[in-house]
């Protein structure tokens, strides 16, 4: 009866804190995102493909962002946790960027395209519109917010989503199409381009977001030491 009860008071907990459901739906989503990273990289190794191997670790960085933000946000608030959250999110979603551009290069000019087994393609496809309608569910959620948990947490699961986006147009011309196909090309070099671009800019955006907490805190500081 007493671990009943005690379970029924986190569930409630949960249900009404939503800070702390953000921070719960953040450690499964870390967990997924690992998870997912091992896949590819078995994917990787059965297929002997460099773009699963990129995946791999794509998804691996993902998860080791969203760990370090459920981390920091045990520590007590302050403008300093606030600039080191979007400083580390930033920072490693310009360097999933730099990935994804050159490993997209790297797959418009492999001239060997590789078919993947109809499960794979499936499986896919079904990570793919899970990720996307995850994203879709954060941005609503963040709509309007100022707050830094459900921005960065948008965020995040905006990068999986054209992570997911893209290994599956990958996927699927690599089946389907040719690859010495004028439109493969056009193709993969649009949506690399246009995901690179995406990335890039969520990365700036929490970089202007640290660097605008770092203001802050040396004005606080500054108030505080001329009283």
């Amino acid at each position: 009866m007493h671990n009943d009860g005690r379970k029924t008071d986190i569930i409630r907990t949960l249900r009404e804190d939503r800070r702390l459901q953000m921070i719960f739906f953040a450690v499964v989503n870390m967990g997924w995102n690992l998870l997912y990273g091992v896949a590819n990289g078995v994917l990787g190794v059965l297929y002997r493909s460099g773009w699963f191997y990129t995946m791999c670790a794509y998804y691996v960085v993902l998860g080791v962002i969203r760990l370090y933000v459920v981390m920091a946000e045990r520590r007590a608030e302050s403008r300093g946790t606030e600039r080191d959250e979007f400083l580390f999110a930033g920072a490693g979603t310009l360097f999933l960027a730099v990935i994804l551009s050159l490993i997209v290069l790297h797959t418009i000019s492999d001239s060997v395209g590789k078919t993947y087994h109809i499960i794979v393609m499936i499986a896919i496809a079904a990570v793919t519109f899970f990720t996307v309608v995850k994203a879709v569910v954060n941005a609503v959620k963040a709509y309007r917010s100022r707050e830094r948990l459900p921005l960065i947490l948008r965020n995040v699961s905006c990068v999986a989503a054209v992570g997911s986006i893209l290994s599956l147009e990958r996927s699927m011309l690599g089946t389907f199409g040719s690859s010495t196909d004028r439109f493969t090309y056009v193709m993969e070099g649009i949506s690399g381009l246009a995901g690179f671009l995406i990335v890039t800019a969520l990365g700036v955006s929490m970089l202007l977001r640290a660097k605008s907490a770092s203001d802050a805190l040396v004005r606080e500081k500054g108030e505080w030491d001329g009283k």
